[in-house]
């Protein structure tokens, strides 16, 4: 009988051990699924920023383009002359060249 009591207690004990163990991994799995739910809204917001990113800098190149044409039709009708020479021409739009969106602007703006 003595026996018996001693198996049946080692049998409680190891029983309490492994509800621990399932205890302590349900409760971690729990915090990998919060831990996963935050990811999934950071990826979010960061998705939603770079949509808005890409608009904003859109936009800018846009903007730029629409200045650099603006200043070139409003410069002196000799930058416009086919005749001039064209080292003139260009000295006479340096200024309103270095304004210009660069290409690597130029090429977003395209896609």
């Amino acid at each position: 009988m003595a026996n018996l009591a001693t198996r049946s207690a080692g049998g409680t004990a190891e029983l309490e051990a492994k509800a621990r163990a399932v205890e302590i991994v349900l409760k971690q799995q729990l915090e990998l699924d919060q831990v996963a739910h935050d990811l999934a809204e950071a990826q979010e917001g960061n998705r939603i920023l770079s949509e808005r990113n890409e608009m904003l800098t859109n936009y800018i190149d846009n903007l730029m383009y629409t200045v650099t044409r603006n200043d070139l039709a409003l410069a002196p009708p000799a930058t416009r002359s086919k005749g001039m020479n064209p080292m003139r021409r260009f000295a006479m739009l340096a200024p309103v060249l270095e304004r210009a969106p660069s290409d690597n602007h130029m090429a977003s703006r395209d896609r």
